[in-house]
């Protein structure tokens, strides 16, 4: 998740981002065969609004965080952290943007051995965080190799949306650091990345928002 909290949260309430995540991966996971299930579990919840979406094609989904920051009370809530969860065992694990953020993320994938476990991270671009775990980037196609030499059968599909945003907030955005990597890159390069994305802008192209969705099956499961 960006640091400039202020952005993230303008930014989802100008494009229903995490509803519309929702619905996009909840079909997928339908089409999958993995929803409707007993139980599913989002891990690192946020708002709440990607939760609340999902739940519309699951009969129970509860939802955990570090902080509460919920802008919805539609699902089951503990504030806890992953590593410390002792609910019931999910038949589906849900990390939206939040693999990446956890202690031990390959322990993580293996907690629930019998759980469908969904990874929905963003394809890196250059002004993304690129986030590692020990010596292997936590990207999509690492994700489903580490999860495959385990014995789960793994696939990945990227899910994209399409924002009309105005040009005053992209401005803002990636010249104030919408993320640690573009604060790191310092103005030249925060200047470049927004140049590129202006020029989309003045000709009607709309602002590309992606997820990378790995859907790893227990081992054994179809």
């Amino acid at each position: 998740m960006p640091e400039t909290w202020d952005l993230w949260a303008e930014y989802c309430r100008l494009t229903g981002r995490e509803t519309g995540w929702g619905r996009l991966i909840g079909a997928e996971l339908s089409r999958q065969g993995v929803v409707p299930c007993r139980l599913a579990l989002d891990v690192g919840c946020g708002t709440g609004e990607f939760t609340a979406t999902l739940a519309e094609y699951t009969p129970r989904i509860d939802g955990i965080d570090v902080v509460d920051f919920r802008t919805t009370d539609r699902f089951p809530f503990t504030l806890t952290a992953f590593e410390a969860y002792r609910g019931a065992a999910p038949d589906l694990v849900v990390f939206k943007q939040s693999y990446h953020l956890l202690a031990d993320p390959d322990g993580a994938a293996e907690r629930f051995p019998d759980a469908t476990v969904a990874i929905a991270q963003m394809p890196r671009p250059e002004w993304d965080d690129a986030p590692r775990w020990d010596s292997r980037p936590l990207d999509a196609r690492s994700n489903a190799r580490w999860l495959e030499a385990r014995g789960r059968t793994t696939s990945i599909v990227r899910l994209v949306q399409r924002h009309a945003i105005p040009l005053p907030f992209l401005e803002r955005m990636f010249l104030d650091g919408y993320t640690a990597a573009l604060r790191a890159a310092g103005p030249g390069r925060r200047a470049a990345a927004f140049a590129t994305v202006r020029a989309a802008h003045a000709a009607g192209r709309p602002f590309i928002d992606a997820l990378d969705l790995v859907v790893a099956r227990p081992c054994g499961a179809g």
